[in-house]
C-alpha cells in the first residue's frame, strides 16, 4: 500500500491551522480588548516607562500635575494644625503651589529622560528640597525606584517605592480613571495624608538612627523628667506654663549652654499646636523648673488653646537638642539628614 503523503492542501491540516490561527487572533483580541484596558496593565506600563526612561508613555498614564498638586496640599496640611484652615487655603491657592507643581513636573521629566547634567536641573532640585524641608519633610528627592505594583480591586493601585539613600520602601496608593480611549490613568493619591505620614515615619526612623550616637551622649549628661504644661490666665493674657525636672548625670559646671525644644501636640491626631525653642538653666540644681509662653490669639492653633478650658487632650514633650561644654565641645541633634546620607 502506498504511504499517504500530506500536502499543503490537506483538509485536516488546513482546518487545524485555521483553528490555531483563530485561537491566536482571539487571544490577541482579548488581550487588546480586555487586559490592555485594565488598571493592572497601565500600572505595568508606568513601571516599564520609568525603568526605560520613556517620558511619553509615563505622561500618557500619569497626570503629573494632579498628582504633585495633591501631594503639595497634603504637605501643607501635614505642616499646619487642623484649626489653621484659613492659612491652609491661602497657601493652597497661592503661587507657591503652582511653582511647586511646575518644578516637580520639570524634575520628574528631566530625571526620566536622563537630562540631569545641567545647572537648571540642580536649581529645580534645590527648590524642591527647600519646600519639603520648610514643611518638615526633608526626604531625599533622588534615588527613588518603582519596585512593584498591586492592583487588588476597583480603581486603585498600590505602588511600592524604594529609595536607595534610605534603603527603605514606602507604599503609595493612587487612584486611576478611565480615559476616553478606554485606558487607565493615574489622577491622584488615594490617601495623600497617609502617604505623607508613611514618608515621615521612614524619615524619622532614619533620622533617629543617624542621631542615636549624639543622643546617647546627651542623655549621659542630662535627662528631663516630669514634663507637663497648663494654661494660666493673667488679666486679658493667656500663658502656656511648662514644668520640668532636669536630672544632671555629670557635673553641670562643665556645661556652658543647653538648648531644648518644647512641643505641645493634640493626642487625637498628633498635630502640633505649639512649639518653641528653649534655653535651659545650668545654675544650681533644683527639683522643678518652670517656663511661660505667651499665646498669640492671631494664630489659629494658639487661639484654640486660649479658648479651651484645659489642655487635657494634649501631650507635652521637652527634648534637649544641644549641649555646649565649656571646653568648646558641642553635642547637637540634627533636624535633617545630610544630603549625602
Amino acid at each position: 500500500m502506498r504511504k499517504r503523503v500530506l500536502t499543503l492542501w490537506d483538509g485536516k491540516v488546513v482546518l487545524a491551522l485555521l483553528i490555531l490561527a483563530g485561537c491566536i487572533m482571539t487571544a490577541f483580541s482579548a488581550y487588546r480588548q480586555i487586559y490592555v484596558k485594565m488598571p493592572d496593565y497601565a500600572a505595568k506600563q508606568i513601571i516599564r516607562s520609568v525603568q526605560d526612561g520613556d517620558v511619553e508613555t509615563f505622561s500618557r498614564y500619569v497626570d503629573q500635575e494632579a498628582l504633585t498638586g495633591q501631594f503639595f496640599d497634603a504637605l501643607i496640611l501635614h505642616k499646619t494644625a487642623r484649626e489653621d484652615q484659613s492659612l491652609v487655603l491661602s497657601v493652597i491657592h497661592s503661587p507657591l503651589r503652582s511653582a511647586f507643581v511646575s518644578a516637580a513636573d520639570l524634575y520628574i521629566t528631566w530625571t526620566l529622560a536622563g537630562n540631569t547634567d545641567n545647572e537648571q536641573y540642580n536649581t529645580v532640585a534645590t527648590s524642591l528640597r527647600n519646600t519639603l524641608k520648610s514643611a518638615g519633610l526633608s526626604i531625599p528627592i533622588s534615588g527613588w525606584h518603582l519596585d512593584s505594583a498591586d492592583w487588588s480591586h476597583d480603581n486603585t493601585v498600590t505602588f511600592t517605592l524604594y529609595n536607595e539613600q534610605l534603603d527603605a520602601t514606602v507604599p503609595c496608593t493612587v487612584t486611576m480613571e478611565k480615559t476616553p480611549d478606554d485606558t487607565w490613568r493615574i489622577t491622584g493619591l488615594a490617601d495623600a495624608k497617609g502617604f505623607i505620614s508613611d514618608l515621615q515615619a521612614v524619615m524619622n526612623h532614619e533620622l533617629d538612627a543617624y542621631n542615636r550616637p549624639v543622643r546617647q551622649k546627651i542623655d549621659a549628661l542630662l535627662t528631663l523628667q516630669n514634663v507637663s504644661a497648663k494654661l494660666v490666665s493673667d488679666q486679658d493674657k493667656t500663658f502656656l506654663r511648662l514644668s520640668y525636672t532636669p536630672v544632671f548625670h555629670q557635673d553641670r559646671e562643665q556645661m556652658a549652654a543647653i538648648k531644648a525644644v518644647y512641643t505641645l501636640r493634640r493626642k487625637s491626631d498628633n498635630a502640633v499646636l505649639y512649639t518653641s525653642p528653649l534655653r535651659l538653666s545650668t545654675s544650681a540644681e533644683r527639683s522643678t523648673y518652670e517656663s511661660q509662653f505667651l499665646l498669640n490669639p492671631l494664630i489659629p492653633s494658639q487661639y484654640a488653646l486660649i479658648s479651651s478650658a484645659n489642655i487635657d487632650d494634649t501631650t507635652s514633650t521637652l527634648e534637649v537638642t544641644a549641649i555646649t561644654l565649656k571646653d568648646g565641645t558641642e553635642l547637637a541633634i540634627e533636624n535633617d539628614l545630610p544630603q549625602s546620607y
